[in-house]
């Protein structure tokens, strides 16, 4: 059960970073692209769309990955530096 809880928290992280480095690199794409504000605002709503889309999308996968390893039955391991 804890490697369950290990992942997931390592996907939460991954989703995080992701979302932050898009965030980070749309806005500095903005601010350097040399448009009017017009067209800077439409480009600023069309990745903003994009990247909620590609966020909702990968927040489907981590839930069916979870749910996925809820369902699967937790195995018995031996500790391999146990002799008995």
């Amino acid at each position: 059960m804890k490697k369950v809880k290990t992942t997931s928290r390592s996907l939460i992280l991954l989703t995080t970073g992701v979302t932050v480095g898009a965030l980070a690199g749309m806005a500095l794409g903005v601010l350097f692209a040399p448009a009017k504000g017009n067209k800077t605002r439409k480009k600023i709503k069309k990745k903003a769309s994009e990247i909620s889309d590609k966020i909702d999308h990968l927040k489907e996968n981590i839930s069916e990955y979870i749910d996925h390893k809820k369902c699967k039955p937790v195995e018995d391991i031996n500790d391999p530096m146990d002799s008995n």
